[in-house]
């Protein structure tokens, strides 16, 4: 069975490389063109570009652990996750963007990020991927807040996107993520021109995890 597992997870990581390959017309060349180059891309694949090395690594990260993406938008990311063997689900109410008439590349549950965290309660790792900026109402800090609330020893955060002060995320999802986790890895994408984009990598604070195995016992 180990053999035939090694066989699936090539073919998976082949599949993903002949699927990036298809988007180098699309990939940043770091000047003015990448602007509209990027208009375009954002609409079929969503905000982040993604790379081999990226997707490899979140893949690793996880270890085989179930994933929870919230605000999935069109979902190219958790669609090439799945490829390469991990087990996310796609979440997105579609309030401001990807409505029917844009690409989905994987069935997305659509749902609230209330919603989606309270249906998924066995779920300890949590991908944003280019979460809404400053939302309103903010359900990214919702979100974050309600994943600090059940957190425990084994929550992870995985941010895709610019990072605070950027134009991802809420200043209360920030907060919240600094508060109570730390950043375990970083690592810098392809970027379109004047685009801060990377996968950080995110799991909760020393001083955070030993008070929970205290409360616990």
């Amino acid at each position: 069975m180990k053999f035939k597992k090694s066989i699936f997870e090539k073919m998976g990581e082949e599949e993903v490389k002949r699927i990036l390959a298809t988007l180098e017309p699309f990939a940043p060349k770091g000047d003015m063109k990448d602007i509209y180059v990027r208009d375009i891309f954002t609409k079929e694949f969503g905000w982040h570009f993604p790379t081999y090395d990226s997707l490899v690594k979140i893949r690793d990260y996880v270890s085989g652990k179930s994933v929870l993406s919230i605000g999935s938008g069109c979902a190219f990311v958790e669609f090439l996750l799945q490829i390469l063997g991990v087990n996310v689900t796609p979440t997105d109410p579609y309030l401001s963007h990807c409505t029917d008439e844009v690409t989905r590349h994987t069935e997305v549950e659509v749902m609230t990020a209330r919603e989606a965290i309270k249906s998924h309660p066995g779920i300890d790792i949590f991908l944003f991927c280019w979460p809404s900026w400053n939302p309103d109402p903010d359900w990214t800090g919702e979100a974050m807040e309600m994943i600090v609330s059940g957190k425990n020893e084994n929550t992870r955060v995985i941010h895709i996107g610019e990072g605070e002060g950027g134009c991802t995320g809420s200043q209360k999802f920030f907060d919240l993520l600094n508060e109570h986790f730390t950043m375990e890895d970083e690592v810098w994408g392809k970027n379109f021109y004047s685009i801060h984009d990377y996968v950080q990598f995110w799991g909760p604070k020393e001083a955070d995890s030993e008070d929970e195995g205290v409360a616990d016992n």
